[in-house]
Parts: C-alpha cells; sequence; structure tokens
C-alpha cells in the first residue's frame, strides 16, 4: 500500500544544493513519525552529494513549517525563487552531522 510520496527538485550543482518537497501523506500516516523518517531517509542520502537541502514549503501550510523546524531546518527570510507564496527552510551538511 502507498502511503504517500515525497521527492527531490530544484537540484543546483552550482549552488551544491537540492531541495525537498511535494510531500504527501494520507491523513491516517499524519503525526505518526513517516515524515521524519522519509526526510532522515532523503537528507541523509542527498548530503552524500550537496552541502545545503532546501524546503519551500506553502506560506499557509503552517503543519508542514513545523515539521520541518522539527527536523532541524533554519527559516530563512523569503525569497522570491520559487514561483509560490512560499516560504524557505534551510539545513546545511555540518548542522545535520552534529
Amino acid at each position: 500500500e502507498i502511503i504517500g510520496s515525497t521527492c527531490f527538485y530544484y537540484y543546483k550543482p552550482e549552488d551544491s544544493s537540492i531541495a525537498i518537497g511535494y510531500t504527501f501523506f494520507g491523513k491516517q500516516y499524519w503525526g505518526k513519525g513517516y515524515n521524519q523518517c522519509s526526510k532522515k531517509l532523503l537528507i541523509d542520502y542527498a548530503f552524500q552529494f550537496v552541502d545545503k537541502v532546501y524546503f519551500h514549503i506553502g506560506a499557509n501550510n503552517f503543519r508542514s513549517q513545523i515539521a520541518t523546524k522539527k527536523i532541524g531546518a533554519i527559516q530563512l527570510e523569503n525569497s522570491k525563487e520559487t514561483k509560490i507564496d512560499s516560504i524557505d527552510f534551510l539545513i546545511q551538511k555540518e548542522d545535520w552531522q552534529k
């Protein structure tokens, strides 16, 4: 049974960065650790190749903003790099490895 999905996108080798997002889990799987676990797997994998992992989260998606902060991402000053009204978060490799 598929419980949800997530992906890498917005790979920028010149910045040694990638974004993780477009994450969706069925409501029955919310709050059970699946999001944290999947993000940890993706972040651990990404940091084998890049130094920064970004998350672009909808400005009104408070649940995802809180979950992203819980895994150690820091909120950045808002940029207009993405086409949607979003808030950007970042985890850097050296901070993740602590």
